[in-house]
């Protein structure tokens, strides 16, 4: 960790910028959702993606803000003011751009394993840097029982589940070089240990900003 924060700060003084958006990416069930809600609990501020899907079921994503919902027409409007734009099995996602100026120094956002280049080129025309970190488990049949859980718990249906696992093996599969392209991975065995790592990275990338 050392080593990733020694050249951070090299490249911001290189860059004269110290905003900073922090990127969450890696295989589903894998905890980004975790891992964004301690870095805005240690001051990073989270972006939040507008969405034309509806709130899954059985979780509190819409109270929670998990995304903003708008329907197709509201999605068109937005859509020259979005960045990372993206569609995934119908629906489409994007963030503010406006969001993303925010004066706030410190931003966190979660996005998918595709966007890495066009996303680094998108936030730095905004005038901000970005560090991409990918989140997994070094067990991935945790994962997979992690998609397990919430067929049980009726927040998936059985084909989404089905196709959920079909994703992950291709996650799996790419995992090696994805994490070649990013600044820093969260690989730890258990939550306690992963929640500790990131409070760690939370507070470390603040401190070199």
């Amino acid at each position: 960790m050392k080593t990733l924060f020694e050249s951070w700060r090299r490249y911001l003084m290189k860059e004269g910028r110290g905003e900073v958006v922090v990127a969450l990416l890696g295989p589903t069930g894998a905890g980004k959702s975790m891992v964004r809600d301690i870095f805005v609990e240690n001051g990073w501020q989270k972006l939040t993606s507008y969405t034309t899907r509806q709130p899954r079921r059985g979780t509190e994503e819409e109270r929670n803000q998990e995304y903003k919902f708008v329907d197709s027409n509201k999605f068109e409007e937005l859509r020259d003011g979005l960045i990372n734009v993206n569609t995934y099995k119908g629906d489409e996602y994007g963030i503010s751009k406006e969001q993303i100026r925010n004066p706030a120094p410190y931003q966190v956002m979660i996005t998918d394993r595709t966007s890495i280049g066009s996303l680094r080129n998108e936030i730095e025309s905004l005038g901000k840097n970005i560090v991409f970190v990918y989140v997994t488990h070094p067990d991935k049949q945790v994962l997979a029982l992690n998609q397990k859980e919430r067929l049980a718990q009726g927040q998936i249906t059985q084909e989404e589940y089905e196709e959920r696992l079909g994703e992950l093996r291709n996650e799996i599969k790419e995992e090696p070089n994805i994490t070649k392209s990013v600044n820093y991975v969260i690989m730890q065995p258990s939550r306690e240990e992963a929640e500790e790592e990131t409070r760690q990275l939370a507070s470390e990338l603040k401190r070199v900003t």
